[in-house]
């Protein structure tokens, strides 16, 4: 999972360039966290590359020279070194005096008053704005009595380019995580010509990630795999017929003084009639569950449909639990293999989670839910009983964890 090989310029520029192979995982930025998905974006198309000790520094300010480096990455514009000073304080033989020098030759950027450029003076959300949007030619225009900035505000907006549009600063200083950001939102709406960025898009965005990184494991890498906290759930339409969901795990050597964790699986029919470990077939005999010592496999033999309770629509539910212990789903390579009469149709793993904020006695999986149009919509979420519909908590979430 882990892809190095990275180029250091200097002490504390950002650094970039466009090896593939070059792509990485920031140390100081995790898969759940902010910008995860914006930094794992531009990394893979060789446009950031962080510093030299492999940080990503998020919430530090970016620099003029800085942010024109990574536009100009990022269009992969041709670049060339001056023979002398474009501006008095830009010394033609810095690593910065292509990018400002060519930035100034485009007329994306005019300097000071005075003269100066000051490359190494932070930018506020305006000034950044402006200098991505007119590297990109947005399609802005004036309005009367606005400030000069409105009108990239205005296009950030109308596009989904913003963190947090609602109360945008344009006088706070913008951060590199801020900044890749818009810029990530922005160079995937091109990819995926949208109009504007969704939830739908960075989905995909992170199940080609995943995909990637489990190239990068010698694990199985298709289309079908997932491994993500998604914001939406995923869509799989499944072919009528019989359903076989396998969850399967590899338990790590445990040390004798360490709590063994027991994972449990459960699938709840639309009628609540639970499925599980202590309950392996249902009462029409639609669903059976066999088990091994390392697997658990639900046969959906006929599809319930849907219950309406209370003007709520129940399906299926497929969720697990981590008992006592302190492995993870992620640590017992935990994964689940959904299959219809075609074959295989998606590979579920659990992805890493930071659980130590939460008891230990709650960890609950919510894997999937399955209608009677077999419609799978995947959540492949981490957390507490609070994951579980609150009308289906009660006596269903094992063990009366209810929160």
């Amino acid at each position: 999972m882990k892809k190095n090989n990275f180029l250091i310029i200097g002490t504390s520029t950002f650094l970039l360039f466009s090896n593939l192979s070059s792509a990485k995982i920031f140390t100081d930025i995790k898969e759940n966290d902010n910008h995860y998905i914006a930094s794992r974006y531009l990394s893979e198309k060789g446009i950031i590359n962080g510093y030299g000790d492999g940080t990503f520094k998020p919430t530090q300010d970016i620099t003029r020279a800085e942010l024109l480096k990574i536009i100009f990455e990022g269009n992969k514009t041709q670049t060339s070194n001056p023979n002398t000073n474009c501006f008095p304080d830009v010394g033609y033989q810095e690593w910065y005096s292509k990018y400002i020098c060519t930035a100034k030759d485009l007329k994306i950027i005019k300097g000071y008053d005075d003269g100066n450029f000051e490359p190494n003076k932070t930018l506020n959300k305006a000034e950044a704005l402006k200098i991505l949007g007119e590297f990109y030619k947005w399609n802005t225009s004036d309005k009367e009595n606005q400030a000069w900035y409105s009108k990239y505000i205005d296009f950030g907006k109308n596009k989904n380019l913003l963190e947090n549009s609602d109360v945008f600063d344009p006088s706070a200083n913008m951060s590199r995580g801020e900044i890749s950001e818009t810029l990530y939102r922005f160079l995937a709406n091109t990819e995926y010509k949208s109009e504007k960025f969704s939830d739908d898009i960075e989905n995909k965005i992170a199940i080609k990630i995943n995909a990637e990184d489990i190239a990068n494991e010698d694990s199985p890498n298709t289309d079908k795999t997932i491994s993500r906290n998604l914001p939406t759930p995923e869509i799989v339409q499944l072919t009528p017929g019989e359903i076989k969901v396998v969850f399967s795990w590899e338990m790590p050597i445990i040390p004798p003084e360490q709590e063994k964790t027991e994972f449990n699986s459960y699938l709840l029919e639309p009628t609540d009639e639970e499925i599980s470990y202590q309950h392996k077939i249902d009462s029409k005999v639609d669903t059976i569950l066999e088990t091994t010592n390392n697997s658990e496999t639900y046969t959906i033999r006929n599809i319930k449909s849907d219950a309406t309770v209370d003007g709520q629509i129940k399906n299926y539910v497929f969720f697990a639990q981590a008992f006592n212990g302190t492995t993870t789903f992620a640590d017992a390579k935990v994964k689940i293999d959904i299959f219809d009469k075609n074959g295989l149709v998606k590979t579920i793993i659990a992805y890493q989670k930071d659980e130590n904020t939460m008891p230990i006695g709650n960890r609950i999986w919510k894997i999937f839910t399955l209608d009677e149009n077999y419609e799978l919509k995947i959540f492949n979420s981490i957390g507490s009983c609070d994951l579980m519909n609150q009308s289906r908590n009660s006596g269903v979430c094992p063990y009366g964890l209810i929160d």
